[in-house]
């Protein structure tokens, strides 16, 4: 997406950049002139399953890729997603069984976006995870070109509870102490 935007800025000149977007998306573009807004469009009218840019995945299991992750010195970190979505996660709810689960899987560590989590929720998985003795860390979503803050907050901008922001503290300090230099 951040290829094929800046290879668009280069080449179609602004006052016609809203005119061939409408053209390529089928709709008007909200983000012509802004490149890391453009870069989210491409991926939302182009390149999304049964987009017109759409390339299916191949995928190793689960298991493949936790022995890569292990194998590369990484540890196996489950991505929650809790609230973060308009309807929770078969495989996260109810989380007495997603605790069993994570465990039967031997996940010794997930994180969360806070930005993704209302504080109430956020409080409710994080400390039921670390009372079953299950790391937890805190990531900022820093996969795109978005200016976001590098220290996470809740969903909109809510400051995250102090007994949660401490077990993230926890979570990287288990995760310093795991890593070893080779």
């Amino acid at each position: 997406a951040q290829a094929f935007q800046e290879v668009f800025f280069e080449l179609v000149d602004c006052d016609l950049r809203a005119g061939v977007l409408k053209a390529i998306f089928g709709c008007e573009s909200k983000a012509a002139d802004n490149p890391v807004g453009l870069q989210n469009e491409i991926r939302s009218y182009l390149m999304k399953s049964g987009k017109s840019c759409y390339v299916p995945e191949s995928f190793v299991n689960l298991a493949q890729a936790k022995e890569l992750i292990k194998e590369l010195g990484g540890i196996a970190c489950y991505p929650v997603l809790a609230d973060g979505s308009s309807v929770r996660c078969e495989y996260e709810f109810p989380l007495d069984k997603f605790i069993d689960t994570l465990k039967a899987e031997k996940y010794e560590m997930v994180e969360f976006i806070p930005l993704r989590n209302s504080p109430e929720v956020l409080t409710e998985y994080v400390t039921a995870l670390d009372r079953a003795g299950i790391a937890v860390v805190a990531g900022t979503e820093h996969n795109t070109l978005d200016l976001v803050p590098l220290v996470p907050t809740c969903v909109q901008g809510q400051p995250i509870p102090e007994k949660v922001a401490a077990i993230f503290q926890q979570g990287l300090e288990m995760l310093g102490s795991s890593s070893s230099p080779d």
